[in-house]
């Protein structure tokens, strides 16, 4: 639907934003860990489209 469009059209930029997360996750840190630092900005950035 629109919505998920809209979600998909961010995750590029939200990618370039906070590609360092997805980097610690493949380098082994743990993924709790990332999520708990980063999901936020996920919600924030590519839910609710703020910065």
């Amino acid at each position: 639907g629109e919505i998920i469009d809209q979600v998909l059209d961010r995750v590029p930029k939200w990618y370039e934003t906070n590609g360092k997360a997805l980097t610690e996750i493949s380098e082994g840190k743990k993924i709790k860990d990332v999520i708990k630092e980063y999901g936020k900005t996920l919600y924030n950035d590519v839910l609710l489209n703020k910065k």
